[in-house]
């Protein structure tokens, strides 16, 4: 079977950002809200749509909550493992993505944009502002704060 969207595999971009996009939520005020959650939703079916554009294949609701879980659950055992492994975690995404060939200033705001999205679905805190302002500093983008 083809898996082309990555739904059993190693830890792609989309994968990373999705992680990211937990790990930011998470994190920052050790709850996940359900206002996050549908942020982190809206952005995965975002990337999975355009996962499946580039390979011309068609996807459904059930392979966004696939990927989803995929990285839920890699988070969760990234997080039993303690904050040092979220932290290399995060970082093994943030370096994942900016290494990528087609990563550009516009695409690294865009992804700043989005977690502020998600920062704002619950209110932002003093940790969000912080890692906000490290993660555009990470992808070279403008800081919301």
């Amino acid at each position: 079977m083809n898996d082309s969207l990555n739904l059993k595999g190693d830890m792609d971009w989309v994968d990373c950002i999705i992680f990211l996009m937990y790990a930011q939520a998470h994190t920052t005020d050790w709850d996940l809200t359900k206002n996050e959650g549908k942020v982190i939703n809206d952005k995965a079916d975002n990337l999975v749509s355009t996962l499946a554009s580039w390979e011309e294949i068609s996807y459904s609701k059930e392979d966004v909550k696939d990927k989803m879980a995929k990285v839920f659950d890699y988070y969760s055992k990234s997080l039993a493992k303690g904050e040092d492994q979220i932290g290399y975690d995060m970082t093994f995404c943030v370096n994942h993505i900016k290494n990528l060939s087609w990563f550009n200033p516009k695409f690294a705001q865009t992804l700043v944009n989005w977690f502020t999205e998600l920062a704002e679905a619950d209110g932002v805190n003093e940790n969000e502002k912080f890692n906000l302002k490290k993660l555009a500093e990470d992808f070279g983008a403008e800081s919301p704060f």
